[in-house]
């Protein structure tokens, strides 16, 4: 599976990236308690990146026929335990999400039209257009991409289930007993699916950083 169009082939890793550059901007001025319901937005969007990260990592582990033989078939089994369940928890997150983030911002005064009332938690005026910008850019990251079915969930679903099929047909190989095609199916996978498992890893980190933080 290649993602044909260049702006949806990476943006599962750039959503991460900009929601990243917007929030570490943001931080240092909101007061505690918009800090605390950030932290619990942030929390969310933490756990799904992590579920699709565990559904991966397990399998693009797998670089060598050795590692490949002894362990495909144990983490198949896990995979197909969990795969559902955390499939289903990945496409309901965007309404635990929409939920914090209109909390945040209904009762956090972070919405654009109170946007005065806002600059009151920031203080110095000569600061007050870029958090502006901010508070607006990052309202519409979340919705536009965390809380609704679109951008973010459209990618992560068909990276998920085209993994699903595309471990069906390794296993099926493997029960042939042809190793070397099975490991390579599954490279293939990786490498055309363009999805970064390792800049995702980091940005991960960086997020979980934000939130002990915060």
């Amino acid at each position: 599976m290649k993602f044909k169009n260049n702006s949806e082939k990476n943006s599962i890793e750039d959503d991460l990236e900009k929601l990243l550059d917007i929030v570490i901007k943001l931080v240092s001025g909101l007061d505690n308690k918009s800090k605390v319901a950030l932290k619990n937005l942030l929390v969310e969007i933490e756990i799904i990146y992590t579920k699709i990260i565990d559904i991966i990592l397990p399998f693009y582990e797998l670089n060598n026929n050795t590692i490949f033989q002894n362990e495909f078939r144990s983490r198949y089994k896990n995979y197909n335990e969990i795969f559902q369940k955390d499939l289903k928890y990945i496409d309901n997150s965007s309404s635990i999400i929409k939920t914090k983030a209109d909390y945040l911002i209904e009762n956090h005064v972070w919405r654009s039209d109170k946007i005065e009332k806002v600059m009151q938690v920031f203080g110095k005026k000569e600061n007050n257009s870029k958090k502006e910008e901010l508070l607006k850019e990052f309202e519409k990251m979340i919705y536009n991409c965390y809380s609704n079915k679109k951008t973010f969930y459209k990618i992560s679903d068909v990276l998920l289930k085209h993994l699903n099929k595309e471990l069906d047909d390794v296993n099926s190989t493997l029960d042939r007993g042809d190793i070397t095609s099975a490991r390579m199916k599954l490279q293939l996978f990786f490498e055309e699916s363009e999805f970064s498992v390792d800049n995702i890893k980091q940005l991960l980190q960086f997020l979980k950083n934000i939130i002990d933080y915060l």
